[in-house]
Parts: C-alpha cells; sequence; structure tokens
C-alpha cells in the first residue's frame, strides 16, 4: 500500500528540529507528498494523514463504480501541493466587497447619474467598514455592526446605503460568490416618518365625540 511505514500502516510523521511535526505519505502517483505546513501536536499530523488517506480511498471507490458502470474512468486525485496552488490563485482572483461593488455598478445599465450616486453611497458610506472584506467572507453580523453604527438621524442615507448593499450581495449570489444574503435586517429599507400617527383609543374617542362643538367664531356652543 502506497504511504506504509513500519508501525504507523499508512504515511510517515517525523519530529523536527523546531520541535514541530511533518507529515508526508506516498500518493497514488508513486509520489511522496508532504503536508503544506508542519504541526505543532502529533496528533494534528495524524488527523491530517487520516484525513488524505480517506479521500484517496473514497476516490478509488467511486473509479472502482464507474468502471464497474461505465467500463472506464480515471482517479481524479489532485495533490496537497495542487490543493494549496490551487486555492492560492482563488484567494487571489476574489473581490474585496469594494472591488465587486464599482464592478456590479459600472456593469449595470444604468443613467449616468444614477451611477454617480452609487458610486458615491459605495465609497462614502459602504468602503469605510466593509470595503475590504472579501465579498465571499461577508456574513451577517459584520452587517448588522456596520449598519448599527450608521447615523439613525440620517435615515434617508442609511436605507440608500443598506438597499445599494443588499443589492450587491444579491448580485453576488448570482455569481456563485455568496450562498445567501448576508443583509437580513428587518425594516431596514423603509424610511420612518418623523413623527409617528398618534391613534386614539376608544375611550378617547368617546370623549371626543361627545364633546360640544363650537361655532364659528362666537362664545356658544352646542
Amino acid at each position: 500500500m502506497s504511504g506504509r511505514k513500519n508501525h504507523r500502516g499508512w504515511g510517515w510523521i517525523r519530529k523536527r528540529s523546531s520541535g514541530r511535526y511533518q507529515a508526508s505519505y506516498i500518493g497514488p502517483d508513486n509520489v511522496r507528498h508532504f503536508a503544506p505546513e508542519t504541526f505543532e501536536l502529533k496528533i494534528e499530523a495524524e488527523e491530517w494523514l487520516t484525513a488524505e488517506r480517506r479521500e484517496i480511498q473514497n476516490l478509488k471507490s467511486g473509479l472502482r463504480s464507474a468502471v464497474m458502470q461505465t467500463g472506464s474512468g480515471s482517479l481524479q486525485w489532485v495533490s496537497p501541493a495542487q490543493r494549496v496552488a490551487a486555492a492560492d490563485e482563488s484567494f487571489k482572483s476574489q473581490k474585496t466587497l469594494t472591488e465587486y461593488g464599482k464592478q456590479c455598478i459600472e456593469q449595470r445599465k444604468l443613467a449616468p447619474r444614477t451611477r454617480i450616486d452609487y458610486l458615491r453611497i459605495l465609497e462614502r458610506d459602504i468602503s469605510p467598514k466593509l470595503g475590504s472584506i472579501l465579498v465571499g467572507n461577508l456574513r451577517p453580523a459584520q452587517v448588522r455592526s456596520w449598519y448599527s453604527a450608521m447615523d439613525a438621524t440620517k435615515q434617508k442615507a442609511r436605507v440608500e446605503a443598506y438597499t445599494l448593499l443588499k443589492s450587491i450581495c444579491k448580485t453576488a449570489i448570482s455569481d456563485e460568490l455568496l450562498n445567501s444574503n448576508p443583509c437580513m435586517i428587518q425594516n431596514a429599507t423603509v424610511v420612518k416618518g418623523k413623527r409617528d400617527p398618534v391613534v386614539p383609543d376608544i375611550d378617547e374617542l368617546a370623549v371626543v365625540a361627545d364633546s360640544p362643538r363650537c361655532l364659528g367664531s362666537g362664545t356658544d356652543c352646542e
């Protein structure tokens, strides 16, 4: 079996001079592959080897099933180093919220003035707190913290900023950068009136109905 060594049974674990543990194994390609990092604890190295072995076994099981069903197949295995490189490339290709927001605004069919307003809202209200976050990492708690920190007396500005952010996140879902919209605050897109209407209760309405009405400019009431 690939990766077999002495009493471990599969893979190798070596303690480095630094005191950290290095794990490696012989892959399906008959090449030794090392963990992308060393581990502080030996059990962490063992867990990594266990996960790698399970992945290879699952792939081999899938290959056997494919051969039985179709008569052909290949082992789609990716080495640890290749996975790290792919993850790094994916990370580098991700856009921050500011970058993605600008892209969304530029790609939409908008009137010139509207486009300018959206970019202004993005730069003034959204970017300072959330702009450096990768779009795929934006979470509801971060949105709530940002929203609660905005000036509540400037309702219109806060609603405009939240509405734009929610729209940008909706596009990110379509682009498969987000699984769900992190803008989940109820009534955050509603501008409340400066004064709430006063609705009298039943007793107050009865008093109004029973009170005399003054006629014109005189002092006589009926």
